[in-house]
């Protein structure tokens, strides 16, 4: 029995594969027919490459005007952060300047 379900289970998987390899052989044929029944037209890629090229272009741009933004605004936050250390070490020496006079004077 085990021989027999072993030799239906190959044929199967025999069976199974060329199906298979004869459907991939078909899309295969029929991409290859679709691809060369299409024309090559050099001035519609021509156009086609220029106007990426535009929106490259365009993109770019953007992004470079952005990035000054964002430098900008980096500038003018790092300006905000040393304005809150000098502040904040103002007020601990004058902090520690309190402590120390009433330490003083205890």
């Amino acid at each position: 029995m085990s021989s027999w379900w072993n030799k239906t289970s190959a044929s199967n998987f025999t069976r199974g594969l060329t199906s298979i390899t004869g459907q991939l052989s078909s899309n295969l044929k029929d991409i290859l027919t679709e691809a060369s029944e299409e024309n090559y037209d050099p001035t519609a890629e021509l156009t086609r490459a220029r106007q990426q090229i535009e929106d490259l272009e365009l993109r770019k741009q953007a992004l470079m005007e952005e990035c000054t933004s964002l430098k900008k605004q980096c500038d003018e936050l790092t300006m905000q952060k040393q304005a809150v250390e000098i502040k904040s070490d103002m007020l601990l020496a004058e902090s520690r300047r309190v402590i120390d006079e009433k330490d003083v004077s205890l």
